[in-house]
């Protein structure tokens, strides 16, 4: 993810619109999107564990968040080509 960076940061948030907010000054653009892509998988595999009652494995979760940033940066950088 970002080596290095995220277990020694230190931040401190009073709720998950700080941290998201105190990352975004620490990382690069690329860092904090792919931040924010495990971070919401890591949110619908609770959800969808807390109301379908499925559990993810965090291989899966991890894949899931691979897979998303992957199709995110493909439609991106499609709609950026000229035509």
């Amino acid at each position: 993810m970002a080596p290095g960076r995220l277990q020694k940061c230190g931040a401190v948030a009073q709720n998950f619109y700080n941290l998201a907010g105190q990352l975004d000054d620490r990382l690069a653009r690329k860092d904090m999107e792919t931040w924010a892509t495990v971070a919401w998988s890591i949110w619908n595999a609770r959800n969808r564990f807390c109301f379908e009652e499925k559990q993810s494995q965090p291989k899966d979760i991890l894949q899931a968040a691979t897979t998303l940033m992957q199709d995110y940066q493909r439609w991106n950088s499609h709609l950026a080509e000229p035509n």
